[in-house]
């Protein structure tokens, strides 16, 4: 190696040294430095080292000399072990990840924790056993949906579903929309865009999974739909669509015991404001995207929650109740 390059390199070598081999509690000494770097072919006396650390200081590197002791350490990173423990559960536990993606993106994640830490973080690794995703087309269908956002340009693509026999049904109509937001929820990516096409304008904004989207490319026409998107309040819309499949957002009245305060509050937020409703029981108003998944929620805690109000909204679930009940009798 040309000893101009290898100057050059000695810096980023030293770097990677520091976070892979040193942390609070563990620490390196010059002469662990200059056999890392021996072993690329570069010699480096104490002098030139000290200068260096000095210079991986001013990078921004929190590397402290131990005083008692002749070791240096990098002290602090971007992420704490708990932070990226944090994240190393989400990827592992994340349905629309493969296995073998949710793998290699464990394996980068740990490289922001020195070998020291990691070992713990291996330790409590648990691959969730859990449905994972197969759609090698999803981190495709990401990458190209958010350069289109990010270039201010509208999509196409084909969209689908599955029949009883596995098989895909594609819709007949080849979409072309403007994309504004991707939103991760229920283990699922989903696209919301803007429909021009679409007559109805409650309906113009629209939900696509994008694991059911293939051939996705991005057009040379500017997105639309710009001052409609800024009216949409995207909290109360995402936390309140059931599924992302919701209807029409509506002020709906809830009646819970009071020791299921918590599930209420995890569901609809912790801004709500319970009122009290006798000894045992609290109301809260909320915003609900009122449609089947919503009355599928209610029907799966049982007697836990009431619908109150509105009116057209309690005869909803009554009309689902008497439609199941029907099935079930006949």
């Amino acid at each position: 190696m040309m000893i101009d390059q290898g100057n050059k390199l000695k810096l980023l070598y030293l770097k990677e040294l520091f976070e892979e081999r040193t942390d609070t509690e563990h620490e390196i000494t010059i002469k662990d430095m200059q056999a890392h770097l021996d072993g690329y072919g570069i010699s480096a006396d104490r002098r030139t080292l000290y200068q260096d650390i000095e210079t991986l200081q001013f990078y921004g590197m929190d590397i402290e000399h131990e005083k008692n002791g002749r070791g240096y350490r990098l002290v602090s990173r971007d992420f704490e072990p708990y932070e990226v423990k944090l994240m190393i559960d989400a990827v592992s536990s994340s349905r629309f990840l493969s296995e073998r993606r949710s793998r290699e993106l464990v394996e980068k994640l740990k490289k922001l924790c020195s070998r020291y830490e990691r070992d713990p973080i291996q330790r409590q690794l648990r691959l969730a056993n859990r449905v994972k995703g197969t759609s090698k087309v999803l981190h495709i269908n990401v990458n190209e949906i958010f350069n289109a956002i990010g270039n201010n340009r509208n999509v196409r693509f084909l969209y689908f579903k599955y029949d009883t026999k596995k098989q895909k049904s594609y819709t007949k109509r080849v979409y072309e929309v403007s994309p504004w937001d991707m939103l991760y929820a229920d283990d699922q990516y989903y696209l919301l865009a803007f429909d021009p096409e679409e007559k109805k304008a409650d309906k113009q904004f629209k939900y696509f999974r994008v694991d059911r989207m293939e051939k996705v490319e991005t057009l040379e026409e500017q997105r639309t739909g710009g001052e409609e998107r800024e009216k949409i309040d995207m909290v109360t819309r995402t936390k309140n669509n059931f599924n992302m499949f919701g209807g029409k957002i509506e002020m709906v009245t809830l009646r819970f015991p009071n020791f299921q305060f918590e599930m209420a509050m995890d569901r609809f937020g912790h801004d709500i404001i319970p009122m009290k409703d006798g000894p045992d029981h609290f109301t809260v108003t909320v915003p609900v995207a009122v449609g089947p998944h919503f009355y599928g929620w209610v029907f799966g805690l049982k007697n836990y929650v009431t619908i109150m109000g509105p009116e057209h909204v309690r005869q909803g679930m009554k009309d689902m109740l008497e439609a199941v009940g029907k099935r079930y009798r006949e």
